[in-house]
């Protein structure tokens, strides 16, 4: 099943499901219609979804589902981490990552019981560019950059670096550096399922540095990938700005438009491709700069468009779509249907 949000009235979002080789229709998760959702996270095995609810329904607080769970239910009350929200979960839904602004929370969640821990992001740089939990719970992905750096900053001068951290039992090792370009960007990582030994990530193109001093639309991006524990880095894909593997090592990126006039490339343009282990890459279709999603199986990827989002085959035919409208965006799949509700009108 295919998890959606789905931009709602007044600019809230709702969290709505839907099988595409069943149909286009869009149905809420049941007990969540009506909920206004903050953040929504699903596991990189396809097994669980966590979302922090600040409407009514279902009361305010973090939800999660974990299969054959076919029903979100509450977390404990200790659970609330102040303004954070959700941004990875293990796939027994028992680790959540929280993002607190400058703080990373790793929320352990025993029964009734909530053990947390703080990395403090602070130290290594404000910004978040992305964070990823191994399927274990045991290995977290993050990229950080200085608080003053925007994406559209110079980034000669903010170097964005990304960290791995090990999270096992016993006293709490330091982040390390897994790859730190010194004028280049490094964010968005992916870790390889289920124990997180390699990380795939972002990168500016060798080439086009120089470019990127100029401005980060100028930048021709790269994904390459490199072993949690640090080392050299391999090139996976050359022009991409966001791609993710496939169990099977296929691969989905998007690729942004050709040069505008002022020499910034057209995001807004991009489209996506597929590559798989053999053979060239295959252009599926249109693309918003959003990260594509695998299925479990690795037969179907979801992308959003202007239009909503569209879900292909591996071999780049269309299967669905386009299922919501503009705005609404995939979260990721689980591995089996959970239950869901009437849709109702917004």
């Amino acid at each position: 099943m295919l998890i959606v949000q789905v931009l709602g009235p007044g600019g809230t979002w709702r969290i709505h499901g839907v099988v595409p080789e069943q149909g286009a229709t869009l149905r809420p998760l049941a007990g969540t219609q009506g909920a206004e959702v903050r953040a929504a996270v699903v596991s990189s095995g396809a097994t669980a979804l966590a979302m922090l609810v600040t409407g009514e329904s279902g009361g305010p607080g973090l939800h999660r589902l974990v299969l054959p769970a076919d029903r979100l239910s509450a977390a404990p009350e200790a659970a609330r981490v102040g303004a954070g929200h959700p941004v990875a979960l293990s796939d027994d839904g028992t680790t959540v990552v929280f993002d607190t602004v400058g703080e990373l929370a790793v929320l352990r969640l025993r029964g009734d019981a909530v053990e947390r821990r703080t990395v403090d992001t602070r130290a290594l740089g404000e910004r978040l560019y992305g964070v990823a939990l191994s399927g274990d719970g045991r290995r977290l992905a993050f990229s950080t950059a200085r608080a003053d750096c925007g994406r559209g900053e110079v980034l000669a001068r903010c170097p964005i670096t990304l960290w791995g951290l090990e999270l096992g039992e016993g006293k709490p090792e330091p982040p390390h550096a897994i790859a730190a370009p010194a004028d280049a960007v490094a964010y968005d990582p992916q870790l390889a399922a289920p124990r997180g030994d390699t990380v795939l990530f972002m990168t500016s193109a060798d080439d086009t540095r120089e470019a990127c001093r100029a401005h980060v639309m100028a930048c021709r991006y790269a994904l390459r990938r490199a072993p949690f524990a640090g080392g050299a880095s391999v090139l996976v894909a050359d022009d991409a700005i966001l791609g993710r593997l496939a169990p099977d090592g296929t691969l989905a990126f998007v690729r942004p438009g050709p040069p505008q006039a002022n020499g910034h490339r057209a995001w807004g343009d991009s489209t996506l491709f597929v590559r798989p282990l053999v053979g060239g890459a295959v252009e599926v279709g249109p693309a918003e700069p959003r990260v594509p999603q695998w299925s479990p199986d690795g037969r179907s990827v979801a992308v959003a468009t202007l239009d909503g989002v569209f879900v292909h085959t591996a071999d780049g035919r269309r299967l669905a779509g386009p299922l919501g409208t503009k705005g609404t965006r995939p979260v990721g799949w689980l591995r089996a249907p959970v239950a869901t509700a009437e849709p109702a009108p917004f």
